[in-house]
């Protein structure tokens, strides 16, 4: 019984026979070979299709209720769509089993069945339980139909069972694809946060100088401090002979003092001298009124006599004694009035000279009592003087003190400044290791992001663009990182033809995709990138710097278009999609 049962129930042959589809990838079609889906496939599910006609929807609607009695499900639908968009959607995809047209396009329906399930959440165990409601239906009905013709039956369901499988197998793959898509899309904006949030090279620029300003702002520091010292040095000193200043001033003010007053004495004694001559100016105006006086006495006594010899003359014998006596009066007379002319010329003499005396004594007496005021306002502002010179004595001091303290000050400053150079040196070394260990961890996210990348099988084109988009800014990460001397010069090796977005436009240049502006726009900028990247890396190996970052300017103004160009490519209607 066993082995009649083997015979009736043998297993066909493997077949060479597969379908195949064009404008696919391999790996579709070694689906296709996998389950060994052939012509009489697709005749065998033909035979079905009134049933899935009729069924579709009653199945859409028998699914749409289970998912909602599950609230993972439930809860990913209420977000994403509605009762009549799902159960259309999902009845024109049931009846497309039962007459697969097994195209280009079909594929590219599932597989955008697969990344719209990894846009929403719906994890793969959902999917391939809502095929389990197909079976439910269809089986039933099909074994009943075809009950008396086994292998109808057989054939019919295992072809159910491969276009099914095949469907699972193209939109679980797509959404792996997607997923994988997904987490390379985060490892890139991760890349792209560490390429664009790391400014290593100006903090190291800004850093050096840093350093080198606060070189500059020591050694003034220094030059201040020594100059300060010298300050505090000349301040001590002149304080010192300011105070020496000071006594010397003092001393010097009591001896104009005393001279000023000794002065201003003699200027009162001479006013008692001035006084005296004047007296002697009225004694002798009186002495010459005295002389005049008897001079007016003499003349008349002389008169007299005169008058006396006239009259003793005329009374002869009796007048001769008389005579003689007038005779000797007069001659008396006449020599008092002699004397007296004598005294008087003499007189005259001493009151002229007198009064040159007199005059001279007034004109000193006056220039005296000028130079008593100005003795005085001498004094006064000799007091003045002392007063600020000690003033000045006294600011000295307080210069002296405050530059010793400002010493000590700018010594402090000096030392701190002298800190600050080296916690500067020492930042600039942290700056390079944290330089090197982003370097390091952006390495290891994009061999991360490489290893994702591997494991898809086929990127569509818009996933290419975002790919290619962190790659041109990567190249540029790298020629950066090569600048800083943490990535290899000779690294930097891919050109225009054999980038991956090089190869890939390369291709395209024979579709429709060529007709588009922005895909055109894109060879001249991705050229001049390639060129500059390996001009950029001529240009570190000669240790040329400054030509260095005038090119890694120009670097990054070609990619920042590049990547505009990729993105506005991306949000137009490709016959990819």
């Amino acid at each position: 019984m066993l082995s009649f049962r083997n015979k009736q129930n043998k297993i066909q042959p493997l077949s060479n026979d597969s379908e195949t589809i064009d404008g696919v990838s391999d790996r579709i079609n070694q689906m296709l070979k996998l389950l060994q889906i052939t012509e009489k496939d697709i005749e065998h599910l033909h035979k079905i299709d009134p049933l899935m006609e009729q069924c579709a929807p009653e199945i859409a609607d028998r699914h749409f209720q289970m998912i909602m009695k599950i609230p993972e499900i439930r809860q990913i639908m209420e977000q994403n769509s509605n009762y009549q968009r799902y159960v259309e959607a999902i009845t024109t995809y049931f009846k497309q089993l039962t007459k697969p047209t097994l195209s280009k396009e079909y594929v590219m329906y599932r597989k955008k069945i697969g990344r719209i399930h990894s846009k929403i959440g719906l994890t793969d165990e959902w999917f391939i339980g809502s095929y389990i409601r197909v079976y439910e239906y269809l089986l039933p009905h099909i074994i009943k139909q075809y009950r008396n013709s086994p292998r109808d039956l057989t054939n019919i369901i295992l072809s159910l069972i491969r276009i099914i499988s095949f469907d699972t197998l193209v939109v679980i793959g797509s959404t792996q694809e997607a997923n994988d898509y997904q987490l390379v899309h985060n490892i890139s904006k991760v890349m792209e946060y560490i390429t664009g949030a790391d400014k290593m090279k100006l903090l190291l620029d800004s850093v050096d100088s840093t350093i080198e300003e606060t070189s500059s702002v020591s050694a003034a520091s220094q030059q201040l401090s020594a100059a300060i010292e010298q300050v505090s040095e000349h301040a001590i000193k002149a304080a010192k002979n300011a105070e020496k200043m000071m006594d010397e001033a003092k001393d010097g003010q009591k001896v104009i003092e005393g001279t000023l007053n000794d002065f201003i004495k003699i200027a009162e004694e001479f006013t008692d001298t001035k006084d005296k001559i004047d007296h002697l100016m009225e004694q002798i105006s009186s002495t010459n009124q005295v002389i005049t006086f008897i001079k007016n006495i003499a003349e008349e006594t002389n008169l007299l006599a005169l008058n006396a010899s006239i009259e003793a003359a005329r009374a002869g014998e009796d007048g001769k004694g008389f005579a003689v006596v007038a005779e000797e009066v007069r001659k008396l007379a006449e020599q008092t009035k002699t004397y007296v002319d004598q005294a008087t010329s003499t007189i005259e003499q001493i009151q002229t000279n007198s009064n040159e005396v007199a005059d001279n004594a007034n004109y000193m007496a006056n220039t005296i009592h000028q130079r008593v005021g100005y003795a005085k306002q001498s004094i006064e502002t000799m007091n003045t003087i002392t007063r600020h010179i000690n003033e000045v004595g006294e600011s000295i001091h307080t210069i002296a003190t405050i530059s010793q303290e400002e010493a000590a000050a700018t010594q402090d400053i000096t030392t701190r400044m002298g800190n600050v150079h080296q916690h500067t040196e020492d930042i600039k070394l942290h700056a390079k290791e944290t330089g090197q260990s982003i370097y390091e961890v952006s390495s290891e996210v994009d061999d991360l992001r490489q290893n994702t990348i591997q494991t898809i099988p086929e990127l569509t084109p818009e996933q290419l663009i975002r790919v290619v988009q962190t790659e041109h800014a990567l190249y540029q990460w790298w020629a950066y990182n090569a600048l800083l001397g943490y990535h290899s010069i000779d690294d930097l090796h891919a050109d225009h033809e054999t980038c991956r977005f090089g190869t890939w436009y390369e291709e395209m240049k024979g579709s429709s995709l060529a007709s588009l502006p922005t895909f055109q726009a894109l060879e001249q900028p991705h050229q001049a990138f390639h060129q500059l990247v390996e001009h950029v890396k001529q240009t570190a190996q000669s240790s040329n710097s400054q030509q260095s970052e005038q090119l890694f300017g120009q670097l990054n103004t070609k990619t920042n278009e590049i990547i505009q160009l990729l993105e506005k490519l991306q949000t137009e209607v490709l016959p990819y999609r």
